[in-house]
């Protein structure tokens, strides 16, 4: 039989065991780190009129096998008295990749792989921003890890459902892509390659007649499950209602530039998301002639000029595309 000593002894040994499993315990739980960084312009010193700005952006990295997400941005602009709370397509700097994070703007579920960034802002001498996060393990779920499958050298693969996706999240689907004119993408040792062209042909009306003209190209790297690259559509409108002129009077053009990026799933799903759009258009003023039994004599009224009507380009363009994994024998 135990002495009231050596009992207590075992008592306490075992406290401690517990003690030091239990801080084991929390050192093996998933850190989350808060960070914040900040930028500013300052008046630089240079010859000439005007006003001389320079930016001062803010520094920091995301280590290795952790993300940065939960973005919180306040810019103020005291002089132009412009405040703002969404990130912008230049809000951030990737030094890693060499490249804006153009796919920041107004993204609420922004989650940046592991690299060295910059935070920047713009505006007058005297504007400054600030950028919170939180920096730990890739979120688990939700498709926010991607997964490295094994995958052929080369593939192809293509999709005939896209979705136009505004900031309220409602879903619009392209006419653009359709099952006669799907978009179709070529994988070659990382790199992935797209182009896509269709015309579509309206009429309104007996003699009236129009036909809008889409091409769509991708350049972008799919690695380690991750996709990013470059998305560009050029578009034109063309008013093909006199025969006169052939391929119609093209009165409306132009090019629309976002980053594609993505993340492989589990079950070998790619789902894309285009965002950060540019846009840059011109139009050709035309105006017609009416004909009673015919139709109208199209003519120019003034020649080409850049459309400066701007509208807001915070939508998103989404896809999903499934890959041919590679099974592995258990």
């Amino acid at each position: 039989m135990n002495s009231p000593i050596i009992t207590a002894v075992l008592i306490a040994f075992s406290l401690g065991n517990l003690v030091l499993a239990d801080e084991k315990d929390k050192k093996e739980a998933p850190k989350i780190e808060k960070r914040s960084v900040s930028a500013r312009m300052v008046r630089s010193v240079g010859e000439g009129t005007g006003i001389r700005a320079k930016k001062v952006p803010g520094e920091f990295s995301v280590p290795k096998g952790s993300t940065a997400r939960n973005f919180k941005y306040k810019f103020n602009d005291p002089d132009s008295k412009i405040k703002l709370d969404k990130l912008t397509a230049s809000s951030i700097y990737s030094v890693t990749e060499k490249r804006y994070i153009t796919e920041a703007a107004n993204n609420p579920n922004l989650e940046l792989p592991a690299g060295k960034y910059k935070f920047v802002v713009g505006g007058r001498p005297g504007a400054y921003g600030s950028l919170s996060f939180d920096v730990g393990p890739p979120k688990v779920g939700g498709g926010a890890k991607a997964v490295d499958h094994k995958l052929p050298k080369k593939f192809e693969v293509s999709t005939n459902e896209t979705y136009y996706v505004s900031k309220d999240g409602e879903q619009t689907k392209t006419q653009e892509i359709s099952k006669a004119k799907p978009l179709k993408l070529a994988y070659n040792n990382g790199h992935i390659a797209g182009e896509h062209e269709t015309t579509v042909s309206t009429s309104p009306s007996p003699n009236t007649k129009y036909q809008s003209y889409w091409k769509t190209t991708i350049d972008a790297r799919l690695e380690k499950g991750v996709l990013s690259g470059k998305y560009v559509q050029y578009s034109t409108f063309s008013d093909c209602s006199d025969p006169t002129i052939p391929g119609g009077f093209m009165c409306n053009k132009e090019t629309m530039t976002g980053h594609i990026s993505g993340k492989v799933d589990e079950a070998g799903r790619l789902r894309a998301r285009v965002s950060g759009w540019t846009r840059k258009a011109f139009e050709h003023p035309y105006g017609s002639k009416g004909s009673v039994n015919g139709p109208p004599k199209l003519y120019e009224v003034k020649p080409w000029r850049e459309d400066k009507n701007t509208y807001p380009l915070d939508f998103t363009l989404e896809f999903e595309l499934q890959l041919p994994v590679k099974k592995t024998r258990k």
